[in-house]
C-alpha cells in the first residue's frame, strides 16, 4: 500500500498554525513617557480582541484597558504608574516591550495628550507649543464632557426626582463655569458639551473609583483579622495591602 503524502503536510500546517496562534508580542507603545492619566497605545499581535481581557502594567503597575483589538490597547496609566516596561498579559500569554516607559512630566500644565486625549477635546488656542485642555484666558471655551457608567450603576436610580441622569450633570457644569468666571474677573469661561448618551464601561464602579465606603469596608476586614488569633501573616498582610490600595485609589 502507497504511503499518503499528504498527511505530513497538513500536520505541519496544523502545527504552525497553533504556533502562530499562541504567539504575542509588543512592538510599540506612545508616548514612551508621560504622568498619571496618559493614555498609552501598545501595538502588537496576539492580544484578546475582549479588550477587557488583557491585563497590562507599566512598570508594574496597574492600567485601565480602555479600548483594543488583537493588534493594539489603549491603556491609562493610574496614580502609581512607575518607570519600566509595558507588560500585557492574555491568560497564560504574557509580552513586554522592549521600549521603556518613563514617568515624567509635570501637572503645572496639562495637555491633552497626558491626561484627556487629544481625540476628544481640543482647547481654545490649540497650537503645536501650546496643547492645553483649557487656556488661562478666554471666554466660552469648547470642552467635551463625556458621560460614563459603570457596568453596575443605572444613573437614572441616582437622579433627583423628576429629571433624568444627563440634567443633573448641568447645574454642577453651571457651578464649575461659575468658579472659572469669578476667579478669572470673567475673563474665562467654557462652553460645556454633553454626549447625548451614556457610554456604558465594561467594569463595576470599584474598578474606576473608590469610595470612603470601601475604605471603611476594607478597615473593617482588617480589623476582623487582627482580632483573630488563627490569622495568618499572610491573610494578615492581605488584608493590609487591600486597605492600602482602597486608600490609594479613592477619588
Amino acid at each position: 500500500m502507497k504511503r499518503p503524502f499528504f498527511r505530513p503536510s497538513l500536520l505541519l500546517v496544523a502545527t504552525a498554525g497553533s504556533f502562530l496562534t499562541a504567539c504575542m508580542s509588543i512592538h510599540t507603545i506612545g508616548p514612551e513617557k508621560g504622568l498619571p492619566g496618559t493614555i498609552v497605545e501598545i501595538r502588537g499581535t496576539g492580544f484578546n480582541p475582549v479588550a477587557s481581557q488583557n491585563e497590562v502594567t507599566i512598570g508594574g503597575s496597574t492600567t485601565r484597558v480602555i479600548s483594543g483589538s488583537s493588534s493594539q490597547l489603549r491603556v491609562v496609566a493610574l496614580r502609581d504608574v512607575a518607570s519600566g516596561p509595558v507588560v500585557v498579559r492574555n491568560g497564560t500569554r504574557t509580552a513586554t516591550s522592549t521600549q521603556q516607559f518613563k514617568r515624567d512630566g509635570t501637572t503645572t500644565r496639562a495637555t491633552p495628550l497626558q491626561d484627556s486625549d487629544a481625540e476628544l477635546i481640543v482647547g481654545q488656542g490649540y497650537t503645536t507649543d501650546r496643547r492645553y485642555d483649557m487656556s488661562a484666558q478666554g471666554l466660552n471655551q469648547k470642552i467635551l464632557v463625556v458621560l460614563t457608567k459603570p457596568s453596575d450603576i443605572d444613573p437614572e436610580t441616582l437622579a433627583p426626582m423628576g429629571t433624568t441622569a444627563r440634567d443633573s450633570v448641568t447645574p454642577r457644569l453651571a457651578s464649575a463655569n461659575t468658579f472659572f468666571q469669578q476667579t478669572s474677573y470673567n475673563k474665562t469661561s467654557a462652553a460645556f458639551t454633553m454626549t447625548p448618551n451614556w457610554i456604558p464601561l465594561s467594569k463595576t464602579r470599584d474598578f474606576y473609583c473608590w469610595q470612603q465606603e470601601d475604605i471603611d469596608r476594607a478597615q473593617a476586614a482588617l480589623d476582623t483579622v487582627m482580632l483573630d488569633p488563627n490569622a495568618t501573616q499572610a491573610q494578615i498582610d492581605e488584608a493590609k495591602n487591600k486597605l492600602k490600595t482602597a486608600q490609594r485609589r479613592w477619588v
